[in-house]
């Protein structure tokens, strides 16, 4: 994009940052919110049982997710949360419509490679769905989708090779060595004029007492896991209409409808239950919340999942006034957290500011 932009424009980052970034904001980010949103409303009709259902889920994926919130800055969950709505979109093709043309198989081995080579954990759902498709379609899915599949990673592999001369990715390089010269990309020293400035990754007791305490990571496991559900960067608390797509995907499991949503519900529920494992497994520096954010953005690919996920549940709100008044008061919630950043997301969530205010968190 920039590349064209230059050539087309002339405008450079260094002398024209305004012009260049927003536009490559406009041409990037707008047409993948559009993305999302066209397909999820196509399966949202799909699925869907009532208007007041479909309407709820739709305002959620519109105004109550992290994605819009990081749509005024350029970054790599928002596109491989684009590329699983394809992925998925797919799936339900295949699986609820019976489609069994080999584009679907193309498209989701295509789309879920993708999300894999843009962020690292959406392998998950590349591993699931490709497991139900070999079930489903065996043939197509070995002489088309495998052969997808590994071109992508090819391609990933390869231009990180061209870049770094490594087919590891940059992050492999985070604690090995002293500096970057014996093998710690992290750990590094540069020169500008007469200052010397020094990488703010570095692990000494001078540097770590220097870093925000987000980045020095969550020593305790347990409260990491806490806060990371219903805690400062809660998943529930922050956007607690996530509490109904979980029982939206209890309900898909568990609800005899025709066409059966069960192998939509088991996708969603194990890519889920394998991305929270790995990233309460990590270790202590790693395990930041995603950093200085204003959600837990390690999970945001996962968020047209959890879209579809809300279907059966906005449904069943649709019955009476008491739920409807319920679920309007956790979106307004899911809201509030999602415009509380409002420019920049590279902020703390609303909870964890008012949590530091009130002094309840641990110095």
């Amino acid at each position: 994009e920039y590349f064209l932009i230059q050539k087309l424009t002339g405008w450079t980052l260094a002398e024209h940052p305004f012009q260049v970034v927003r536009s490559m904001l406009l041409l990037t980010n707008i047409p993948v919110i559009i993305l999302i949103l066209l397909l999820l409303s196509r399966i949202v009709e799909k699925l869907g049982a009532s208007d007041w259902g479909r309407i709820t889920v739709m305002a959620m994926a519109s105004f109550g997710t992290f994605l819009t919130t990081f749509a005024v800055v350029l970054n790599n969950h928002l596109i491989a949360a684009a590329c699983v709505m394809v992925a998925f979109y797919a799936a339900v093709n295949v699986w609820i419509d019976g489609k069994r043309e080999t584009r679907w198989v193309l498209i989701a081995s295509l789309f879920s490679a993708l999300a894999m080579a843009i962020d690292l954990p959406a392998g998950l759902l590349l591993g699931v769905l490709g497991l139900g498709f070999l079930y489903t379609l065996p043939r197509a899915t070995l002489l088309v989708g495998v052969p997808v599949v590994v071109a992508v990673v090819g391609v990933a592999v390869g231009t990180n090779y061209m870049a770094h001369r490594t087919v590891l990715p940059p992050y492999a390089y985070r604690t090995a060595g002293q500096d970057w010269q014996a093998g710690n990309w992290y750990v590094y020293d540069y020169q500008v004029g007469s200052r010397v400035i020094s990488s703010y990754w570095k692990t000494d007791a001078e540097s770590m007492v220097s870093r925000s305490k987000i980045d020095r990571g969550e020593a305790n496991r347990s409260e990491y896991i806490f806060h990371s559900l219903i805690g400062h960067h809660g998943l529930f608390s922050l956007t607690p209409m996530w509490l109904l797509s979980l029982a939206g995907m209890m309900a898909m499991l568990v609800r005899r409808v025709t066409p059966s949503l069960r192998s939509l519900g088991a996708v969603i529920l194990l890519v889920s239950l394998g991305c929270l494992t790995f990233y309460f497994s990590l270790a202590e520096e790693a395990r930041n919340y995603g950093g200085m954010t204003s959600g837990p953005r390690w999970f945001f690919w996962l968020i047209p999942l959890w879209l579809v996920a809300l279907i059966p549940a906005a449904d069943w709100s649709a019955v009476n006034r008491r739920r409807k008044v319920a679920i309007l008061l956790l979106l307004f919630f899911s809201v509030l957290s999602a415009s509380y950043p409002t420019w920049n997301p590279w902020t703390q969530p609303w909870l964890y500011d008012a949590a530091s205010h009130f002094d309840w968190l641990q110095k």
